[in-house]
């Protein structure tokens, strides 16, 4: 995929910083505002620097940041209604979680809630355009509602390869280690997905990975999939999933204590 990177138009002498950095860090051309012009004809996406944050054109589709998702499970949690977390996990308010698949980093807003601010969040993405989306994202102040963006403060994101990193774990090193993979078959629902799907690294969970998971994980290994995925062929029996959802989840509870 050819990529550049770009600002917004009229950008000021902090846009052009911060694209420099990303190009850099990213390792893709950064080509200045003004000069674009007929580059489009040989560029498959762009990214561009904006004060809102990061936005990727990729044909059709725009990929940003935006904690709307995770803002409407908060806040339905504040309501008193219950979400799939707290229906499979209970409290978990100080507890340390790895999310392995951060994506657009719903989950992990919706984690670092649920955790409070004694827990801690780790979420991990291996492609790097997704990464640098987000984890600029999360840096910013995209809700009238203070904490929202605190919790999104209290995430720490990392440009890593889950199995790796999993691999270099110790043992018992997070209360919980959560799995989200891109679902080999897609929801036809899940429209607000597909940008991420062009981007997102493919890649299926396999028994092996998920001993790995077991073996850094304290009390649960938690794996979200479509509804139709059999869980029994990485090894897990228990699962949950409401009746009006397309997703199950499987679980492993562990509860190995300190």
């Amino acid at each position: 995929m050819n990529i550049i990177i770009t600002t917004a138009q009229r950008p000021d002498d902090n846009l052009i910083t911060k694209g420099l950095n990303y190009s850099k860090s990213l390792d893709i051309p950064f080509i200045p505002r003004e000069k674009i012009g007929n580059l489009s004809k040989g560029t498959t996406a762009y990214l561009v620097v904006t004060k809102e944050g990061l936005v990727c054109h990729y044909q059709n589709h725009k990929l940003f940041y935006h904690p709307s998702m995770a803002m409407l499970r908060i806040k339905g949690i504040n309501n008193g209604n219950e979400d799939i977390f707290t229906t499979i996990c209970g409290d978990i308010k100080g507890f340390s979680i790895l999310d392995c698949t951060m994506g657009f980093g719903a989950d992990s807003l919706v984690w670092s809630f649920l955790s409070g601010e004694n827990g801690s969040i780790t979420a991990l993405e291996k492609n790097k355009i997704i990464y640098a989306i987000v984890s600029e994202g999360l840096k910013g102040n995209y809700s009238k509602w203070k904490e929202i963006n605190d919790f999104a403060r209290r995430i720490k994101p990392l440009n890593e390869d889950y199995v790796q990193f999993l691999s270099n774990c110790p043992t018992n090193t997070f209360d919980i280690v959560y799995f989200d993979p891109m679902f080999d078959i897609p929801i036809e629902k899940s429209s607000h997905l597909q940008p991420l799907r062009l981007f997102a690294e493919k890649g299926s969970l396999t028994k092996e990975i998920i001993n790995i998971g077991k073996r850094v994980a304290k009390k649960l290994v938690i794996v979200k999939n479509n509804r139709n995925y059999d869980f029994s062929k990485i090894g897990i029996t228990e699962t949950f999933s409401k009746k009006s959802s397309n997703v199950k989840y499987g679980i492993i509870r562990l509860n190995k204590g300190e």
